[in-house]
């Protein structure tokens, strides 16, 4: 067989068990009435389907000031950027930056929620940087670290913790 396949295939199955195993932890109530929520009852720092929660529990999981530690995806490669890169999150704004190149995304987001193929609930951040529009899927808090995918066909994923 192609090795370039082979290395192909087990990157897909290795982000479809990313996936799986995120879909069967819930740790958090998924039925109740947003306004039903008792946000005292949450761990912030320890959600695996982030974004299956209600929109309310992720826009606070995900406020604040985040510093970038590495990103992963592309076919397998990790990628680590310069020191010093960070994001700020509110519920309706989204600012990225660097300590050497000052801000240079400051958008509003949009927040949809949708359905997968299955009837999963999952919501993602829209927002327009850079020339284009720009896609955030929350998908987990394991420890304080967060992890976001780009929703791309790569599986990119990018890793911060908040400071």
């Amino acid at each position: 067989m192609n090795l370039s396949f082979l290395k192909t295939t087990s990157v897909l199955l290795m982000l479809a068990g990313c996936f799986i195993t995120c879909s069967t932890n819930n740790d958090i109530v998924e039925d109740i009435p947003e306004d039903d929520i008792d946000m005292s009852l949450i761990d912030f720092s320890n959600i695996r389907n982030l974004y299956a929660q209600p929109l309310p529990v992720i826009q606070k999981c995900l406020e604040g000031k985040w510093k970038y530690l590495r990103a992963s995806g592309s076919w397998g490669t990790e990628l680590i950027f310069s020191d010093g890169e960070y994001m700020i999150l509110t519920s309706e704004r989204i600012i990225m930056g660097s300590n050497t190149d000052g801000v240079t995304i400051d958008a509003p987001l949009e927040w949809i929620k949708h359905e997968n193929g299955y009837g999963s609930p999952y919501a993602y951040a829209l927002y327009y940087g850079n020339g284009r529009f720009d896609r955030l899927l929350p998908v987990q808090i394991i420890g304080g670290i967060l992890c976001f995918s780009d929703m791309a066909t790569d599986g990119g994923f990018s890793f911060y913790v908040k400071y």
